[in-house]
C-alpha cells in the first residue's frame, strides 16, 4: 500500500513490509531444522521449472508443506494438456483407429480448456512464491528499536526475525509526496498510547532516496 492509500498492517513474526499481508509464525519442521544444524543454506535459490525462475529453497518447501492439492492439480492438468493436445498422434497407435473429425476437435477443445486451467493453477502458485519470498526476504530488514530516552539515547538495532512473536510491526510505503498529503503522521499520533502498549513498532519504507527528515520537519514528535 503506498501511504496515499493507508497503513499495512504486518505481523513481526514474519511480516513483509509494504504489501499489506498479515503473516502469521510457522513452526520449522524438524527437516528445516535438520538442514539448518548441518551447514545447508535454506535461502539459496534453485530453479524452479514452472516458474522459470530462480527461487529460494526455504520458499519453496513452505509452500509445498502449506499447499498438498495446488501441486496435484498442476500436475494433473498439464498431463492431460498433453494427453488430449496429442490425441491425433497416439490415436491410431493405441486405438487401431484413424481419429475422426468430431474426435479432433473434441480433443482439442478439451485440451485448450485443460491448458486454460494448467495455466491458472500454475500463476497461483507463482503468486503465492513470490509472496513468501518477500516474507522471508523482509525477515532480514533491519530497524532501530525504541528506547526510553530518560534511561538512554542508544537505540539498539534490531532484524524483523529476530523480533518475530515480540514485536507487532505496521509499515507504511510511499514516496515523499505520497508521505507528506497522506496526513499518516497525524493518525499515528492520535493512536501512539494504543501502539505503544501493543508493542507495535511503525516503520516508514520510502519508494525514493527521501529520509525521515525530508517527511518531518520536527523529528522528535516521532
Amino acid at each position: 500500500f503506498s501511504a496515499g492509500c493507508g497503513m499495512a498492517s504486518v505481523s513481526s513474526s514474519s511480516g513483509t513490509p509494504g504489501t499489506g499481508s498479515r503473516c502469521t509464525h510457522r513452526r520449522s519442521s524438524p527437516l528445516v531444522l535438520s538442514m539448518a544444524r548441518s551447514g545447508y543454506d535454506m535461502s539459496r535459490k534453485n530453479f524452479d521449472l514452472l516458474s522459470a525462475r530462480q527461487i529460494r529453497a526455504d520458499a519453496l518447501f513452505r509452500y509445498e508443506t502449506l499447499n498438498q492439492s495446488e501441486p496435484l492439480r498442476i500436475n494433473i492438468f498439464l498431463i492431460a494438456t498433453v494427453t488430449l493436445l496429442g490425441y491425433p498422434l497416439w490415436c491410431e497407435s493405441v486405438t487401431g483407429d484413424l481419429p475422426s473429425i468430431a474426435g479432433q476437435i473434441g480433443s482439442v477443445g478439451l485440451g485448450l480448456g485443460s491448458a486454460t486451467l494448467f495455466w491458472r493453477e500454475r500463476s497461483r502458485r507463482s503468486s503465492q512464491l513470490s509472496r513468501i519470498e518477500k516474507e522471508l526476504n523482509a525477515e532480514q530488514l533491519s530497524l532501530l528499536v525504541p528506547v526510553n530516552t530518560a534511561i538512554s539515547d542508544n537505540r539498539p538495532k534490531a532484524t524483523l526475525k529476530q523480533l518475530r512473536s515480540k514485536r507487532r510491526i505496521i509499515a507504511v510505503k510511499g514516496s515523499k509526496e505520497q508521505i507528506e498529503t497522506s496526513g499518516i503522521f497525524t493518525t499515528l499520533c492520535c493512536f501512539r498510547r494504543r501502539l505503544a502498549q501493543s508493542q507495535t513498532l511503525v516503520v516508514i519504507v520510502p519508494t525514493d532516496s527521501s529520509t525521515v527528515e525530508d517527511w518531518c520537519s520536527n523529528t522528535k514528535s516521532l
